[in-house]
């Protein structure tokens, strides 16, 4: 582990720009969301979390899989990046996001091509949250506001510098890229890295015991405490578009002068038509059932198929409700549900 004085954070990141497409954290319509950069200064690093997910980086909320030219029936792929990417400031609940991701898109050992081409290219650098919100809980889903896992870097902010550390062996090598930039940490500075450590995880008290919660799950589907979550519901689709581990997709295809166009975009279970069927028969017609399926997608059919919860405890789904609805609130609800 080194340090990268504040003060050379400029040159940090212009060092960057000569090998990498970097994004960053910017202000874009007064909301903080991830974006390529071409100057150190759009970059913003005084914040909890960004408004949209990072994610959307790797699987975008909508995207041209490929182009047929009617005339010459010759498939066109979209153009893959020249230059490899580093995300850098991405917190490490959004950085967990991406390895359940990367289970979602690796089914059955088949590998999704347009997820993996973005995502074998990038080089996270994932930045500690060393001020968690109110409406964080990542401790309560196996991971913390210090977690280093799908970091290739780690950088910690200490009173005068990043305190940056290699993970991967991606990290490996930007860290040697940099390393004329970088000093050693002193003692002080060492044992202010482990106080800040300590401090941001006691900040974080919003505790949910989930222990057991998928197998007891299993036989709670028509049980009537699904009744009670959906009544403020809306069904506005906010909780999925802002969730970094929400993957569901339609596709169709769109015809343009001699092209036809392969388009795959995201969808949302929150909607009454995304169980539509062609016969119009719909499984799930009220809000209480698609209520139901996000919660047990997550917290049941999610960690039956991949051994994990498909929830970071990022907080944006409470965060940004527009009633209010707090998923902490349902699951310590249906922790208390007897037999």
């Amino acid at each position: 582990m080194k340090l990268i004085k504040k003060n050379r954070l400029k040159d940090f990141l212009n060092t960057l720009m000569n090998y990498y497409d970097v994004f960053a954290p910017v202000l874009k319509h007064k909301k903080i969301r991830f974006q390529k950069i071409s100057t150190p200064e759009e970059v913003i690093l005084e914040y909890s979390n960004t408004h949209n997910k990072p994610t959307e980086l790797f699987f975008p909320q909508c995207e041209v899989l490929f182009e047929v030219d009617l005339k010459e029936n010759i498939p066109e792929q979209p153009p893959k990046p020249d230059k490899p990417v580093i995300v850098f400031g991405i917190r490490p609940c959004d950085a967990r996001s991406l390895q359940i991701l990367d289970k979602v898109f690796h089914w059955d050992g088949v590998d999704d091509p347009y997820y993996f081409a973005r995502r074998n290219n990038a080089i996270l650098i994932v930045m500690g949250c060393t001020e968690p919100r109110s409406t964080c809980f990542c401790t309560s889903v196996g991971s913390g506001p210090m977690d280093h896992n799908g970091a290739d870097l780690f950088l910690t902010e200490l009173p005068e510098a990043y305190a940056i550390e290699p993970v991967s062996e991606k990290g490996k090598a930007v860290f040697e890229q940099v390393n004329d930039l970088l000093e050693d940490a002193t003692e002080g500075e060492l044992k202010s890295l482990a106080e800040l450590t300590r401090r941001a995880e006691q900040m974080i008290d919003s505790e949910v015991n989930l222990n057991g919660l998928s197998d007891k799950l299993r036989g709670m589907f028509d049980h009537p405490v699904w009744d009670e979550f959906h009544l403020s519901c809306i069904g506005c689709g906010t909780c999925t578009y802002l969730c970094p581990t929400c993957h569901c997709f339609d596709i169709l295809d769109e015809k343009k002068g001699n092209y036809v166009r392969r388009i795959r975009f995201w969808d949302c279970c929150m909607y009454p038509y995304f169980t539509l069927q062609s016969s119009g028969h719909n499984p799930r017609p009220t809000q209480k059932q698609r209520v139901r399926q996000r919660v047990m997608h997550k917290f049941q059919y999610f960690v039956e198929n991949f051994g994990e919860i498909a929830c970071v405890g990022c907080g944006r789904c409470i965060l940004n409700c527009p009633v209010n609805l707090d998923i902490r609130s349902i699951l310590k609800r249906l922790m208390e549900v007897k037999g």
